[in-house]
């Protein structure tokens, strides 16, 4: 059963109470970086970066962190009743299912969560200041890519779903085709995190995505032939103009959606969800039915 740790959160706060000191960089380095877990350490590579960019993004958005301290404590004090469900229900969905642990962090508001691999092992990292939206949320320093995607502490069984599955996929050899294998890696997360959370992980982007498939499908064809990279479908942030940033998420999983499909009373379906779609993914797709 995979373990929730939790204990970066509060160190994280204690850091923040000396946000304005002008050692306020030390104390972000000593009381939380190198203090952190695993998750922390693992985060700071392209996320948190060091402490003196974290002490940047987080001025910057002042007023929703000082808004949203006491809803994260409170979120992980009920975190084991709202996960309790999703973790109960993974090794249904998937045969042995995670035993990877998730570590609960606050970054610097450009990632909700991640998978690391490394020589602490594997496990799943939860960006949690991204799930303490809701009432007394002040969001005004915030910009329109982050007003977007934050989402209130219910959307946590959902987001630790999508993750847990990350987990459970290998890492391909080879990267090619890189839009295709990175959709589709992103695309499992989501939907396998969706048949074991009961929610898609983010409402207004599926919304988005199937109000405007048939566009957006082939759209993602000419893309794939053309050689175009990821970038214009993942991992976008404030850089998405007249969209959604992050549709390859939704074009991703419903690749998946339309394989499990057509296949879903083989024994071995959630093998082919997981390892064949980034092992084999132009004959996943084409399996799939999806562009046919």
């Amino acid at each position: 059963m995979p373990q929730l740790i939790t204990t970066d959160v509060p160190r994280f706060w204690q850091a923040f109470e000396h946000l304005d000191a002008p050692d306020a960089i030390d104390h972000f380095q000593r009381f939380y970086l190198d203090a952190g877990t695993p998750g922390v350490q693992a985060f700071i590579p392209e996320r948190i970066v060091s402490a003196e960019s974290l002490v940047t993004a987080v001025r910057a958005r002042r007023a929703y962190y000082a808004s949203i301290r006491e809803r994260s404590l409170a979120t992980l004090s009920d975190l084991g009743p709202r996960l309790d469900a999703v973790l109960a229900r993974l090794p249904e969905v998937v045969p042995g299912g995670p035993t990877h642990d998730v570590y609960f962090v606050i970054g610097a508001m450009n990632s909700g969560g991640t998978l690391s691999r490394g020589e602490a092992g594997t496990f799943a990292i939860i960006g949690l200041e991204f799930f303490c939206a809701g009432p007394g949320a002040i969001t005004d320093d915030l910009n329109p890519w982050e007003r977007a995607v934050i989402r209130t502490p219910d959307a946590l069984p959902s987001i630790v779903a999508h993750e847990l599955v990350h987990t459970l996929q290998p890492v391909p050899q080879k990267v090619e085709p890189a839009l295709l294998l990175h959709c589709l890696g992103e695309g499992a997360a989501d939907y396998v995190g969706e048949l074991v959370s009961g929610e898609v992980i983010n409402p207004r982007l599926f919304e988005y995505g199937l109000a405007h498939e048939p566009t957006l499908r082939a759209r993602f064809q000419r893309d794939m032939a053309v050689g175009v990279g990821p970038e214009h479908w993942l991992y976008q942030g404030n850089r998405a103009v007249d969209e959604p940033a992050d549709l390859g998420y939704f074009i991703g999983a419903q690749i998946m959606r339309a394989y499990h499909g057509r296949h879903r009373d083989r024994p071995d379906v959630m093998h082919d969800l997981l390892h064949r779609a980034l092992l084999e993914p132009e004959a996943f797709a084409r399996e799939s039915g999806y562009f046919s």
